[in-house]
């Protein structure tokens, strides 16, 4: 079985957002987090989807409640609470 994290949430710019995001692949990497995609929705340019290989649901959550992420998020222009989904996968 495997863990999926999967994060939608809308951003003010696309390439502003890709730019931040990319700065924090570091933090990803150490947590042990593999990308797996980052899509936009075809009616919505703004809505972004990322999907990532995780270690276990812990290391998800434990990564999501740093407030490094949130920082990061809020400077790269996501706009409003994202929706997370943790997934375990067969």
């Amino acid at each position: 079985m495997s863990t999926k994290l999967i994060v939608s949430h809308k951003v003010s710019d696309y390439a502003s957002w890709k730019s931040g995001f990319d700065g924090h692949a570091p933090a990803r990497d150490a947590a042990g987090f593999t990308l797996l995609f980052v899509g936009t929705s075809a009616d919505d340019p703004s809505s972004v989807t990322v999907c990532m290989d995780v270690p276990s649901v812990e290391a998800a959550r434990a990564f999501l409640a740093n407030a490094d992420l949130q920082k990061a998020m809020a400077e790269s222009g996501v706009v409003g609470p994202p929706d997370i989904r943790i997934l375990s996968v067969a």
